[in-house]
């Protein structure tokens, strides 16, 4: 591009004074610029159109110039030409545009004077009064981010209707949804339902827009074909993109696949990558029914040596170093390897070394931290101090924080030491509310909001304490953050500004672009100022973050080559769908460089038949009508285009809720989902289009999506309706239940009615105290807990375990099952759940939202190795139960939260299986084997 304007510029200049000459003295516009080497064209004649036209009083009409020229050609000049009305009295228009604006009825000639020639119209300007206007289209429907371009259509006393969407005002009821602008184009801010009006005069008419939740648009896999070094590790992370802009992690529900193991091996189910053999690997991500891959090449060097770093270290007693193993290369290269190897203390009393390559100081002495990997080893010597270093103080943070009344806020303690160490204490010290009443605070640091006021909030240990000024208000806070544009596009080197607004409690919107702190999800694509311009670094697509508090709010920017775009593909290239069914288009951009990019969110799609099929920006398509329709992608000039076919019509017969009668706790979400019976045998989820409603809005109200939430305790029926069918279910709303009180069993992370069996020459550690009367080896422990094989307190929480069991076994069923289950790639909400069967976790099981979990088994309790158990959306593993009848087995490797319970079964965690944020608690026997349990 830069060498076609180096000669470009100095040909336009010599053109430029070419024309110059020859158009010298021909006058203003009397002539076209001629092509080089001939005589100038001269102006023959200038035409209006439309040559007629009738509109209502106060309607407007465009009016086009063209002048033909006697060469044959011909151009607009509509802005260039001078306009005038021959009755103004009728109709007026402006002297530069070519709008006319009716004033009485009448007739009025129109005239535009161009190069010394004129050309002219006839408008009509009817007296017809306006009676009525409709708003097209009728109740469409769009998702988040999408827009709609809205038509004022105006029905006069005539019996005749025109557009008059150029003097209506359009206005959108609910803006937190929908926003409007002033010519008529709506776009999608939120779900929900918005009224559209147009007004004109004293005349309104009203559509009901509704915004549907994102649609997922792709999915992205990073970082980009990786190179690594034999024993070297890789974390692949997954990213979906929506289309309103956002994009989430999904990394932890992605299913991983390597093409070749023996190569690149992953080591987890999260996607960690572990370089085994010279060679490359095709490693590919599936969620939600979409796949990402990319390429990981593992070099051929082999590893000659391995250094441990710091290679000596001195820590004092409860502290923790981190060690790092660094392997060298037979091609002179070095690589952190430390989650590669396998580490070991010398001296398992002095100091413990976890994987990873952090070291726990236990006594006083001396320790040989040791990482090896095949026959290869390095070391460094640890030298434990003690007595440990003494809290000198505590810090609190955030040291001020606002939030609502029933909102919460995370609150952390920082230990600083007298050696100049911190540590977090988080969950050991002391939390307490200087007012009660205004806000109040669980152990674990969590503060909640019950009255207007301000309350200073208090963390002591040891005889130290930290504050910090927690307000409660019970005026707006912000709700939400929009980023706009939502997706756009800039060159490598181009910047583009974005603009961040605030969406308040109360509804009101503000502009706070720059009290936001800005963020790039990829600094190597692009960078973001603290004023929100984006700055396009490399090829490629970065989310653009604007971050306040705990909201946030994104936007997308695709950063494009430099090169000339040389050509445009769509895929598939073609498709079929059904009627109302939709289909994703990809638009993949050529350019001259040789890059590829997808543009699908920057390129203008079109459909060549919208009566079959329409589509959206974002290139998903819908189906209309039975038939075909080309669907195109167009941007700088380039297009490309795919088929696609709409199978004919099908009816909707019925349709099914699920989940059938549920019951839910006050404050919980239920999603309920539509299915729709077809007339042809299929079905199909018509969750997002069907219409949602609760009878008793006071006991649950339920999103256009089918999400409901739960406000009181209650009864209440829930119905979804489409084209004439619908179908109800019951929803019942429990009040919240307490929490179990573990009473004297609360402090143990590990207790034992018989005995407990941990492997000898292992290493577990536990955060908490441990008790059992009978014990083989016993587990390293955190300092500040103890060992109780015996005595008053092991008694006491013993019989405390069992009264637990009972309340725990005693709490009405919210889902009740005659056979057992899988947890693994569930999502479930605050409840009591009850199982005749055995419960099983296979890959990862997710406990989303704030409240009270029990899970009861008649049978076993088993997680199998890998597995993994996830806290999400304000889920604490303080307030989840197991209560297994039979056995308990954590699976190798696993990683479990919550309070297993067994009253007289045994509890067995498998190799390296971790509990955080949780007990093991039997009446029975506890078997251990190199675990990690921290309460």
């Amino acid at each position: 591009m830069n060498i076609l304007k180096r000669y470009l510029k100095p040909l336009a200049c010599l053109f430029a004074m070419l024309i110059t000459t020859l158009v010298a003295g021909c006058g203003g516009g009397g002539g076209r610029d001629p092509i080089l080497g001939l005589p100038a064209a001269t102006l023959s004649t200038i035409t209006v159109s439309p040559v007629t036209a009738t509109i209502p009083i106060g309607g407007v009409q465009k009016f086009l110039a063209t002048a033909t020229y006697s060469d044959g050609a011909s151009q607009d000049v509509t802005a260039a030409s001078a306009w005038s009305s021959g009755t103004t009295t009728v109709a007026t228009v402006n002297a530069t545009s070519g709008v006319a604006s009716g004033v009485i009825g009448g007739t009025a000639v129109i005239t535009a004077s161009f190069g010394g020639k004129l050309g002219s119209a006839t408008l009509t300007v009817s007296p017809a009064s306006l009676l009525s206007i409709k708003v097209l289209p009728v109740n469409p429907s769009i998702p988040i981010a999408a827009k709609q371009q809205f038509t004022a259509m105006g029905t006069f006393s005539d019996g005749t209707t025109s557009d008059i969407s150029a003097i209506s005002t359009f206005t959108s009821a609910s803006q937190n949804i929908a926003t409007i602008t002033n010519s008529g184009l709506a776009a999608g801010v939120i779900a929900g339902n918005s009224v559209i009006a147009a007004t004109s005069g004293t005349k309104t008419g009203s559509t009901v827009l509704t915004v549907t939740p994102a649609v997922l648009l792709s999915i992205a896999m990073t970082p980009v074909n990786p190179i690594l070094k034999i024993s070297t590790t890789q974390q692949l992370t997954m990213t979906a993109s929506y289309t309103d802009g956002t994009s989430n992690n999904v990394t932890a529900l992605t299913s991983f696949t390597s093409a070749a193991p023996t190569i690149a091996s992953l080591i987890s189910t999260n996607g960690l990558v572990t370089a085994v053999a010279a060679g490359s690997s095709l490693m590919t991500g599936t969620v939600f029914g979409k796949s990402a891959t990319t390429t990981v090449t593992v070099s051929s060097a082999t590893l000659s040596s391995i250094v441990v770093t710091p290679p000596t270290a001195s820590i004092a007693t409860g502290s923790v170093k981190q060690f790092i193993a660094t392997g060298n290369y037979t091609d002179g290269s070095s690589a952190d390897i430390s989650s590669s190897v396998k580490w070991t203390s010398g001296t398992a009393s002095v100091a413990i070394v976890l994987p990873g390559g952090a070291a726990n100081g236990l006594s006083g002495g001396t320790s040989t931290i040791t990482a090896t990997l095949g026959s290869l080893s390095g070391t460094a010597v640890l030298t434990v101090v003690t007595p440990a270093a003494t809290l000198s103080s505590i810090t609190v943070t955030p040291p001020s924080a606002s939030i609502a009344i029933g909102a919460t806020q995370a609150y952390i303690a920082t230990g600083n030491y007298s050696d100049g160490t911190s540590n977090n204490i988080t969950n050991t010290v002391t939390w307490s509310s200087g007012t009660t009443s205004v806000a109040t605070i669980v152990s674990t640091g969590i503060a909640s909001g019950i009255a207007s006021g301000t309350s200073v909030i208090t963390a002591t240990s040891s005889g130290k304490s930290g504050t910090a000024t927690l307000t409660v208000q019970a005026g707006p806070i912000l709700s939400l953050i929009n980023v706009t544009p939502a997706t756009s596009s800039v060159a490598i080197g181009g910047k583009q500004s974005f603009i961040a607004t605030g969406v308040y409690s109360n509804g009101v919107s503000a502009d706070i672009t720059n009290s936001v702190t800005w963020a790039s999800g990829t600094s190597a694509i692009a960078t973001v100022s603290p004023t929100g311009v984006a700055t396009g670094v490399s090829l490629g697509t970065t989310a653009i973050i604007a971050i306040s508090g705990s909201k946030s709010g994104t936007a997308v920017l695709t950063v494009l080559p430099a090169a000339t775009l040389t050509s445009i593909a769509v895929t598939p290239a073609a498709a079929t769908i059904a009627i109302a069914a939709t289909q994703t288009f990809v638009a993949t951009a050529t350019y001259s460089d040789g890059s590829l990019v997808d543009i699908s969110n920057i390129a203008v799609w079109s459909s060549a038949n919208p009566a079959v099929a329409t589509v959206l920006p974002g290139g998903i398509s819908s189906g209309v009508s039975g038939g075909s329709s080309v669907i195109a992608a167009s941007l700088g000039g380039k297009s490309g285009s795919a088929t696609l076919t709409v199978t004919p019509a099908i009816t909707l017969t019925g349709i099914n809720i699920t989940p059938i009668n549920p019951t839910g706790l006050v404050g919980s979400l239920q999603q309920f989902n539509a299915i729709g019976n077809y007339s042809n045998g299929t079905t199909s989820n018509i969750t997002a289009t069907a219409t949602w409603l609760s009878s008793v809005t006071s006991v649950a109200t339920i999103l256009p999506s089918g999400q409901a939430s739960a406000l009181a305790a209650g009864v209440t029926n829930i119905s979804a309706t489409q084209g004439g069918n619908s179908a109800m279910t019951s929803y019942t709303v429990n009040a919240v239940a307490p929490g179990i009180n573990l009473g004297g069993a609360t402090n143990f992370a590990v207790l034992a009615g018989t005995s407990i069996t941990n492997n000898a020459g292992g290493i577990t550690l536990v955060t908490g105290d441990v008790g059992s009367p009978s014990q083989t080896v016993d587990p390293v422990q955190t300092a500040g807990f103890t060992n109780y094989k015996s005595g008053a307190i092991l008694t006491t929480a013993l019989a405390d375990l069992q009264i637990a069991i009972t309340d725990a076994n005693s709490r009405p069923c919210d889902v009740s099952s005659p056979g057992g289950i899988d947890l693994g790639g569930q999502t479930l909400a605050p409840g009591v759940y009850c199982y005749a069967g055995a419960i099983t976790i296979t890959g990862t099981f997710n406990m989303n939202g704030s409240g009270l979990y029990i899970f009861r088994t008649a049978s076993t309790l088993n997680s199998t190795a890998n597995s993994i158990v996830a806290l999400n959306a304000g889920a604490t593993a303080d307030n989840v139960f197991w209560v297994p009848l039979g056995p308990t087995t954590l699976g190798a490797n696993s990683v479990f939260k919550g309070t297993i319970m067994a009253q007289s079964a045994a509890i067995t965690l498998g190799d390296t299986a971790t509990l955080q944020n949780g007990r093991v608690l039997s009446g029975s026997a506890v078997t251990l084997k190199n675990n990690v349990i921290s309460r």
